[in-house]
């Protein structure tokens, strides 16, 4: 038995359909619960789906039972965003029976300083293109100059860099679902302590994360990292307004505080130091960023012989060196490598390809 928590589509619950599964509850509290009821019909398999049209923390007696298996995709931007995670351990709290399994079981949150000026020059750009007139049709704007800057530099951006950009080695800090409580996710930070590798000027922090399947017989990692194929989550970067300048070998620390705020989300604060020098800036509205920057490629998909539509190639839509050397590997590739090894491995003992991707780099690629 399975629950399917942030059920969308319902589509994790179709999938534990085919693994055998004899009942899934599908939670959704967004109209989106009709869609499921609609596939389940088309798809034979009403019989076997639950849908239960109401925020997790609401329902009562529409899940009687304790399951033995609980999925969800409610990792946002920068992990976190979409503030499901703590939905996802209420549901464990109450429905998942003990031993039961979480998929995925845990994610591993990934921090490190970058050094980004192109993109920070033009965004000291973009925020004077207007604000510095002083005669726009008669009116003096350049009033709001200050504030179109830390408007500007308080969008986090989410796109893609090359890893060329990082200049320390990231720090990992594991959120593990099936032990953590709600409380730890509600108002929280991540403290960083950093060594850098070069003398360079710092502009933030970039993060991402992997996502951990544990199997019975296998694991399998989604990652989010810029040293692996994009997804929809891209990468997320905080940058300063005022960069932080920091010799070779120099420590780093700070931290990244997770607010919650209004539309189920969080409002970060970024705190880095090194030498003496203090930088501090808040109000990154991780409902609210910036993809701009984002250098896509398209590829055409066929929806029928007559239809065609345009999506995004993730495997193609790489960021392209800055020139510069890279001073900093994947601090969870190891990790990665042995479960694409214990799932090769788990298909090659029982004569079935599980459908989960191996482990894809932008190196092997």
């Amino acid at each position: 038995v399975a629950l399917d928590v942030g059920s969308g589509t319902g589509i994790l619950a179709f999938f534990a359909i085919q693994a055998g599964a004899s009942r899934v509850y599908c939670v959704e509290a967004s109209p989106m619960a009709e869609v499921i009821s609609q596939l389940a019909v088309a798809n034979g398999g009403c019989s076997r789906l639950r849908v239960v049209n109401k925020v997790l923390q609401e329902i009562r007696d529409e899940i009687p039972e304790k399951v033995d298996v609980i999925l969800h995709e409610t990792l946002g931007t920068f992990l976190f965003a979409e503030r499901g995670i703590e939905t996802v351990l209420v549901a464990r709290e109450r429905f998942l029976k003990p031993g039961g399994k979480l998929f995925p079981a845990y994610a591993e949150f990934c921090l490190a300083p970058f050094e980004d000026a192109r993109v920070h020059a033009g965004r000291l750009v973009k925020s004077q293109n207007l604000w510095t007139c002083t005669d726009f049709h008669g009116v003096d704007v350049s009033s709001l100059h200050e504030r179109s800057k830390r408007e500007m530099f308080c969008k986090a951006l989410v796109d893609q860099f090359h890893p060329d950009q990082l200049r320390a080695d990231p720090i990992v800090k594991r959120f593990d679902f099936r032990t953590m409580s709600s409380d730890e996710v509600h108002s929280f930070g991540v403290d960083f302590t950093f060594r850098s590798r070069a003398t360079c000027v710092l502009h933030g922090v970039a993060g991402w994360f992997e996502a951990v399947f544990q199997g019975s017989v296998c694991s399998v990692v989604l990652s989010t990292s810029p040293w692996d194929v994009l997804t929809h989550w891209w990468q997320t970067r905080l940058m300063l307004l005022e960069p932080l300048a920091v010799n070779e070998e120099q420590q780093i620390t700070g931290f990244v505080g997770f607010s919650p705020s209004v539309g189920n989300t969080y409002t970060c604060r970024l705190v880095m130091e090194s030498g003496g020098i203090r930088r501090e800036q808040d109000g990154f509205d991780l409902a609210d960023t910036d993809g701009s920057h984002r250098n896509t490629v398209m590829k055409v998909h066929d929806i029928s012989p007559t239809s065609k539509v345009q999506i995004i190639d993730w495997e193609a839509t790489r960021a392209m060196p800055t020139g510069g050397e890279v001073l900093v590997q994947d601090p969870l590739r190891c990790a990665k490598l042995a479960a694409t090894q214990s799932q090769a491995a788990a298909e090659a003992a029982s004569g079935e390809r599980f459908g989960g991707p191996a482990y894809p780099t932008m190196e092997s690629s």
